[in-house]
């Protein structure tokens, strides 16, 4: 804390700080006194009153009682403050005082956690709004100093942007925000969303209008003008509007703020069929669930109901091995069929939730499922690990873990192995003309820019061929003319590993040698010796999950799965075994009721012994997760590097 506020600034935080045990700020008067609450030496575990003491703030919270609501968070974090919930306590009180207009009483609370809960694993959260705070007080050398300490570069980008745009250093400002708008973090609609909503509210009109009066790339005088329509709408200005329109229709189906703008401006695209209105679901919240059952929700029957099987496999077993571990606390795993319909989802949900009285619940796999299960609602009564990427697929909950990994975390693994370790700048892009093909291709091109190099030539195919050569010749043709050899390093392949075999010896035929191929996780595949054919020697992939992994979590699996079935694990079946597994270890961590889950879910935790490379469960729902760069020599894959 010292090394970057300054001695002075330091003892005047602090000394401010040591006033939080002595006094309240009330949010509607000056500071007034209150009682000291009883020390507590040795705090008793938390346990079942003290979740229901947080769901009681939270809940006042989110009915908009923010006086109410820090009282108790501040009675939590003083009763218990050895425990995690004392810098969370304080951390929530901060953010109201701020929602409030108080950054300089923000400001004494950040600071205090920085300095009482150096350890706190959600730390790096506070950073970002101790920042905004010196910022809304006009402090921005100490907002500037704060920023640097951000952990995602992304947001750290754009602190520092705004920091110094404030503080006058024009230069500095268009250097870090031109890099934040090119951060493949933005492909998420809702980083997206929150970074527009942070520019609109740090930023006045005559900063915009100077800034947008510069010559800035592209993504940045979009990303600026988004952020001055959504500034002139909380005005309530009707020409914020108007800009957001005519960015929205002037932006193709695929841009990485087509989703964020439709959210702010709440609007259908043209082009979708709008759905019928959506009736409330009938869910009894005041049910705590059955401990002894976890939901299921996949497809069973239709046209997917392949996946779904893979997934209840996984999942089936990761059940059988606690049973065996723990013959005094059984689970059972409630399997229901999912149909390929959002509403059908939402029945599904409800049949689980009301009549199978689930404690929790793994699934769905649609994203449409997933958003007619959470659009425009502010709570789900039990906790949800949805099947779904993380890119966007839904709106951010504390209680709505998105468990497959985002496309943008994949590539983005991928681009930097490929710049720092093989030193190449150039790729070409070849890919199936789907909407995971081309959301795929314009992330890895985002990322490829991201870290200075070029994506030379893209080429999208039909995703039906076999036939791969006339796509193959385009890979060749730089304006009107065919170049005789590739003048790009790498090409990258985002297919299943069965056409990415048929497009290496395809590639081969059309003497298009000596470049690199590029995959995602769809490559992994026990079987990938015998389908590539030795075509894709030389290769790499980045995946979070390697069927040919040696850790000892991963041994069990494999093994145990092989004994129960007959074949070798694949990815899916690694998904529905680590989902279920990470509900019985929160499970274990808390008082066995849906509350209690949710409990433990929103403060974030550590995840230990993934076959899928997660690391840690964030608060809001997201995952912090490794992944392996996989180099295929001949046929066979072989780690090199670990992200």
């Amino acid at each position: 804390m010292r090394a970057f506020l300054g001695e002075a600034n330091m003892k005047k935080a602090y000394r401010g700080c040591i006033l939080i045990f002595l006094a309240f700020f009330c949010f509607s008067c000056s500071a007034t006194m209150k009682p000291a609450y009883v020390e507590v030496p040795y705090p008793r575990p938390p346990g079942y009153d003290i979740s229901t003491l947080w769901n009681r703030a939270e809940q006042l919270e989110r009915e908009g009682k923010n006086q109410e609501a820090a009282d108790l968070y501040y009675r939590i974090a003083t009763t218990y403050p050895n425990s995690e919930f004392a810098p969370e306590g304080f951390y929530k009180i901060a953010k109201l005082m701020m929602k409030e207009g108080k950054p300089k009483d923000a400001e004494l609370y950040y600071a205090y956690i920085i300095e009482k809960y150096p350890k706190w694993p959600n730390l790096y959260l506070v950073y970002p709004d101790f920042s905004e705070a010196f910022m809304k007080q006009g402090k921005f050398r100490d907002s500037l100093a704060v920023a640097s300490r951000i952990r995602e570069n992304y947001k750290k980008n754009l602190y520092l942007g705004v920091g110094y745009w404030l503080y006058g250093d024009r230069n500095k400002a268009l250097a870090y925000l031109e890099n934040f708008s090119r951060s493949s973090e933005l492909r998420n609609p809702q980083k997206a969303i929150e970074s527009i909503n942070f520019l609109s509210r740090s930023l006045d009109n005559q900063s915009f209008n100077n800034l947008l009066s510069l010559n800035t790339s592209q993504d940045l005088n979009l990303i600026l003008r988004a952020s001055y329509g959504k500034k002139l709408i909380d005005g309530k200005n009707p020409e914020g509007r108007v800009i957001l329109n005519k960015i929205f229709s002037g932006i193709n189906e695929n841009h990485f703020l087509r989703e964020p703008l439709r959210q702010i401006m709440g609007v259908v695209a043209p082009t979708e069929v709008v759905q019928e209105r959506r009736e409330p679901m009938n869910i009894i919240v005041t049910e705590p669930g059955n401990p002894k059952k976890i939901g299921l929700l996949v497809p069973i029957t239709g046209t997917y109901g392949g996946y779904g099987y893979q997934v209840v496999r996984g999942a089936n077993l990761a059940i059988s091995l606690w049973n065996e571990a723990n013959p005094s606390d059984p689970v059972e795993l409630v399997v229901q069929d999912t149909p390929n319909d959002p509403q059908g989802v939402v029945k599904a949900f409800e049949k689980v939730v009301n009549e199978d009285k689930v404690i929790a619940v793994v699934g769905p796999m649609s994203k449409a499922g997933v958003d007619a299960l959470v659009s425009g609602r502010d709570q789900l009564p039990l906790l949800m690990v949805s099947l779904v990427p993380e890119d966007g697929s839904a709106k951010a909950f504390p209680f709505h873990i998105r468990f497959l990994p985002s496309s943008s975390s994949i590539t983005e693994k991928l681009v930097d192995y490929c710049v720092h370790h093989l030193g190449y700048k150039n790729f070409a892009t070849l890919y199936p003309e789907d909407s995971f093909g081309k959301q795929t291709a314009e992330t890895f091109r985002r990322a490829v820019e991201s870290k200075g190099g070029k994506v030379l030539v893209e080429v999208g195919y039909n995703p039906k061929t076999t036939d791969f050569g006339s796509y193959i010749e385009k890979l060749m043709v730089r304006g009107n003319s065919k170049i005789d050899k590739p003048d790009f390093q790498a090409l990258f392949l985002p297919d299943e590993l069965k056409t990415v075999s048929l497009i290496g010896a395809q590639l081969y035929y059309h003497n298009v040698v000596g470049v690199t191929l590029l995959g995602s996780h769809l490559w992994d595949n026990p079987k990938l010796e015998t389908i590539s054919s030795g075509y894709l020697d030389g290769a790499y992939y980045v995946t979070s999950y390697f069927h040919n992994q040696e850790s000892q979590e991963y041994l069990v699996f494999k093994s145990r799965f092989m004994e129960t079935y007959k074949t070798t694990p694949q990815f899916l079946e690694a998904v529905g075994y680590d989902a279920v597994n990470m509900v019985l270890k929160i499970r274990s961590m808390s008082e066995k009721s849906r509350a209690g889950l949710i409990a433990i879910a929103s403060r974030g935790f550590s995840y230990g012994g993934s076959i899928t490379g997660v690391n840690r469960i964030l608060p809001d729902g997201l995952i912090e997760r490794s992944h392996m760069i996989i180099n295929i020599r001949g046929t066979t894959p072989m780690v090199v590097s670990k992200y």
